[in-house]
C-alpha cells in the first residue's frame, strides 16, 4: 500500500466521472505523506495488566481503536503525525500515569480521561502556513463529567492533572496551551459539540495558521483541517478561479478560512465582498479576530472590514439570501453533501417536473430532497465501512445541520439571480458530489468547468474535490427573484 499512497481507489472513479463530463486529465495532487496529520484526536483507555502490582489500576495509554472495535492500539511513532503530536502524545500519558488518572472505562462509564485532542501549532504565533520542527501542541483533555457551574473551580483529579502537564518536565516547553472538554454522554461521541462544555485552562487560548495572506484564529473545537499542506494547496486553487473584485457567499464556512483567504488575496480588489455562514455560534468569536488580524487596523482596514460579513446559520435557511446579490457562491459541505434547499437556491426548483432524478431524466411529481438529499445511497469506498451512530444522535445531528426530511415537499424556488456566474464546490465525499453536480448541470444554471483532487488523508480512500462551474443562463434578474 506504502507504494501507491498517491492512488486512493476512488480516484480512478473520480476520473472517469468528469471524462464522462467532458472534463479531461483530473488529477490528484499529494504531498507530504509523512508527518502530514497536525490534528489527532487519541482515545485514552487503560492497558490491561501492565502495571506490575497488584492493587493498582491499569495504567493508561494513547491511541486508536483497531477496526471494528474498541480494542486500544498504542501508535507511538506514527509516521503520519507530524512528531511533535507523538512527543505530546507520550508526554500526556507519563503525566497522567503519574498524577493517578484514570482512563475512561465505556463499560461502567468510570474513569477521568477518555480522549485527548492534540493539535501542532506553528512556532509563529500569528500562523505559519507549514509547521517545522519546533511547533507547540495544544492540548484538549476530554474529561469524563459535566462542566463546572461558572465561577467554580475544576475537579480536584482534573486541576492536579494540569499542574502537572503545565509544570513538568523539559517536555512540556512543547504545550502551546491546554484546553478541557467536558463529556459526560454514554454515546460513541468523541468531544461534546456543546460550547458550554469546553473550558480554556492555560495557556494561549487559540492557535493561529496562515492560509494565503489570511491569518485565521481556530478554537479547539473549531473544524480544522489536519492536513495544512495540502490544504493550502487547495486554497491557492479557490483563489484562482473567483474572478477579481467579486461578492461573495460562503455556505458551510466553518472557521472562514476559504473566504477569508479569497478576501485577503491580492486579486480581490476593492470591490471584493464576503459573505460566510456557519451554523456553530462559537465561529463568529474566531472569524472576527481573524478578520482584524488578516485586515489590521486604520482606515482601509476598517473599510475592507465593512465588506466581510459573518451569519451563524444553517446553510439550509441562508442559502436563499446568499445566492442575492453574489457574482460568487463557495460551499463546502460536509460528507452528505447539499442539503436539499441550498441546491434548491442555487438551481431552481420546480416540484411539478424535478430535474433530480435517479434515472438521469425529468419526472413529474418526485420532489427534489427525496433524490437530492444526499443521505440516500452510501457514500462511497471511503465511508461504507463505518458504523451506523445510534438515532438519536443522528436525529440530534440532523436537526443541527439544516437538513430537510425526504418526505417533505419545497416549494416552487426560482433559480438565482443572473449576477450569480460562479460556483465553487468544495467536497469531501465523492459519491454525495457525484449526485449535487448531476443535479446542478441537469437544472440547466451551471456547467462543470473544472474539476481538480487534492490527497488529503494519504493512503485513504478519501479525495477531496474541486469543481469550478459556471453559470449558463436561466436566471430571472434580481428584482424578479426578490419579488417571488
Amino acid at each position: 500500500m506504502a507504494e501507491h499512497l498517491d492512488e486512493p481507489p476512488t480516484l480512478a472513479r473520480a476520473r472517469a466521472f468528469f471524462e464522462a463530463r467532458g472534463v479531461s486529465s483530473f488529477a490528484a495532487r499529494t504531498g507530504a505523506t509523512r508527518g502530514w496529520r497536525t490534528r489527532a484526536k487519541l482515545a485514552v483507555r487503560s492497558v490491561p495488566g501492565a502495571s506490575g502490582a497488584r492493587g493498582k489500576a491499569d495504567p493508561l495509554a494513547l491511541g486508536l481503536f483497531a477496526r471494528g472495535t474498541h480494542d486500544l492500539v498504542e501508535i507511538p511513532g506514527c509516521v503520519v503525525h507530524h512528531p511533535r503530536i507523538n512527543q505530546a502524545a507520550r508526554y500526556v500519558a507519563d503525566v497522567a500515569n503519574a498524577a493517578g488518572v484514570r482512563a475512561y472505562d465505556e463499560k461502567t462509564g468510570d474513569g477521568h480521561l477518555r480522549y485527548a485532542q492534540l493539535t501542532a501549532v506553528a512556532s509563529a504565533e500569528r500562523g505559519a502556513a507549514h509547521l517545522d520542527e519546533d511547533a507547540t501542541v495544544q492540548v484538549a483533555l476530554v474529561w469524563n463529567g459535566r462542566p463546572p457551574v461558572v465561577g467554580a473551580s475544576m475537579p480536584a483529579a482534573l486541576r492536579r492533572f494540569i499542574d502537572a502537564l503545565v509544570g513538568g518536565d523539559v517536555d512540556s516547553a512543547i504545550l502551546h496551551g491546554v484546553w478541557v472538554n467536558f463529556n459526560d454522554s454514554s454515546t460513541n461521541e468523541i468531544v461534546s459539540a456543546d460550547s458550554k462544555n469546553w473550558r480554556h485552562a492555560h495557556g494561549p487560548a487559540y492557535q493561529w495558521s496562515r492560509h494565503g495572506d489570511a491569518r485565521v484564529c481556530y478554537a479547539p473545537g473549531s473544524f480544522l483541517q489536519a492536513n495544512t499542506e495540502a490544504y493550502n494547496a487547495l486554497l491557492s486553487a479557490v483563489r484562482r478561479h473567483v474572478p477579481a473584485g467579486s461578492a461573495v457567499s460562503e455556505l458551510y464556512a466553518g472557521a472562514g478560512a476559504i473566504g477569508l483567504s479569497l478576501a485577503a488575496s491580492e486579486t480581490s480588489g476593492d470591490s471584493f465582498s464576503l459573505r460566510c455562514v456557519e451554523i456553530v455560534e462559537a465561529a463568529r468569536e474566531t472569524f472576527d479576530l481573524s478578520a482584524r488580524e488578516t485586515f489590521g487596523t486604520g482606515p482601509e482596514a476598517d473599510a475592507r472590514l465593512a465588506n466581510v460579513a459573518f451569519r451563524v446559520a444553517a446553510a439550509a435557511d441562508a442559502a436563499a439570501e446568499a445566492v442575492r446579490g453574489a457574482d460568487a457562491v463557495v460551499v463546502d459541505p460536509p460528507r452528505k453533501g447539499l442539503d436539499a434547499r441550498t441546491l434548491a437556491a442555487l438551481a431552481g426548483h420546480d416540484p411539478a417536473c424535478s430535474f433530480v432524478n435517479e434515472n438521469d431524466e425529468p419526472r413529474s411529481g418526485k420532489p427534489l430532497e427525496a433524490s437530492a438529499d444526499p443521505r440516500h445511497g452510501k457514500q462511497g469506498a471511503a465511508g461504507s465501512g463505518r458504523k451506523k451512530r445510534n438515532k438519536r444522535n443522528r436525529r440530534a445531528k440532523k436537526k443541527r445541520s439544516g437538513v430537510v426530511d425526504a418526505s417533505s415537499s419545497l416549494p416552487k424556488t426560482p433559480p438565482p439571480p443572473d449576477r450569480l456566474r460562479t460556483l465553487i464546490y468544495v467536497s469531501c465525499g465523492f459519491a454525495s458530489f457525484e449526485r449535487d453536480c448531476d443535479a446542478l448541470v441537469r437544472s440547466g444554471q451551471w456547467a462543470l468547468r473544472h474539476a481538480e483532487g487534492f490527497n488529503f488523508f494519504p493512503g485513504s480512500d478519501a479525495l477531496e474535490t474541486l469543481a469550478v462551474f459556471e453559470r449558463v443562463g436561466g436566471g430571472d434578474d434580481e428584482t424578479e427573484n426578490e419579488n417571488e
